[in-house]
């Protein structure tokens, strides 16, 4: 295979990649959308039913985000108890390692492979490394990281001069 089919075949992943992106923000300004409709229409009932209404978006919008961060914590602690082996893991691996210590996957809509692999994309940047491997991502915590300590005024102010210097 030539370097023109692997352009090809980039660009068509590209444009896949946007579509999905364009999707996921329309997505995203529909959720707005209905949250906005749920609040104002919550509004035109009386202070008790409104109150009952407005409590079960909060548990709803709440149970989301526990769910979330929730599998972010876990996803961290299993590459933080992994650091000792300096080994990258893939999304199937880290699935196996929250399922080995017993993380409940039961709350997820999605199957886990889906949700591991949707959290690892969303964490911070500073947190992960990722590389390829035989075509497939795989994560480890970064070493600043895996090592973060609280640092002192010196150590943050050398950091900034480390930075001004890039």
């Amino acid at each position: 295979m030539n370097d023109q089919y692997y352009k090809d075949t980039l660009l068509k992943a590209l444009e896949e990649l946007l579509d999905l992106k364009k999707q996921q923000e329309a997505i995203e300004i529909q959720i707005a959308k209905r949250e906005e409709f749920f609040r104002v229409t919550a509004n035109m009932l009386s202070d008790a039913e409104r109150d009952k209404f407005l409590a079960v978006m909060a548990k709803a919008k709440q149970d989301s985000t526990i769910r979330e961060s929730g599998l972010t914590a876990a996803i961290r602690k299993v590459l933080t108890d992994a650091r000792s082996t300096n080994r990258y893991f893939t999304v199937a691996e880290v699935r196996d390692l929250l399922q080995s210590s017993s993380f409940d996957f039961s709350q997820y809509v999605s199957n886990p492979l889906a949700s591991v692999s949707t959290t690892l994309r969303r964490m911070k940047p500073d947190e992960l490394e990722s590389i390829e491997v035989q075509n497939v991502t795989a994560y480890r915590l970064k070493n600043s990281f895996r090592t973060k300590r609280p640092k002192g005024l010196g150590a943050r102010i050398l950091d900034m001069a480390k930075r001004d210097q890039k």
